[in-house]
């Protein structure tokens, strides 16, 4: 990573602490919180190095993100319904939708910062 894009993984990750900070960001409960700050460090060839941030958020789910979340609730959802079919039909069409739901009220708070 050069100087720019060092620059500009700097400023990203500002720009999501400033965001993360906002009141409307911080009452939504669509939105995980901020852990901290880490830094990844590299060391080029000539020995000198760069720090670049990582921002460290809470675990929201243990199955990691949506889709392995949907993968992993599969076998408990077959279990319980009896239902063997596609991910998409294991959940209903008002599950779906209020997951869409939540996901856009998510977006539409930090878009409106």
């Amino acid at each position: 990573m050069d100087g720019q894009n060092e620059s500009w993984a700097y400023k990203i990750a500002l720009s999501e602490i400033l965001i993360l900070q906002h009141p409307l960001v911080r009452r939504e409960e669509n939105i995980i919180d901020l852990h901290g700050v880490g830094w990844n460090v590299k060391i080029k060839d000539n020995g000198d190095y760069q720090l670049i941030p990582v921002l460290v958020y809470e675990n929201a789910s243990e199955y990691g993100n949506l889709y392995e979340f949907m993968i992993h609730s599969r076998p408990t959802i077959q279990r319980v319904t009896g239902k063997s079919a596609p991910l998409h039909q294991l959940y209903s069409f008002e599950q779906r939708l209020g997951l869409c739901i939540h996901i856009g009220k998510a977006i539409q708070v930090t878009h409106s910062c």
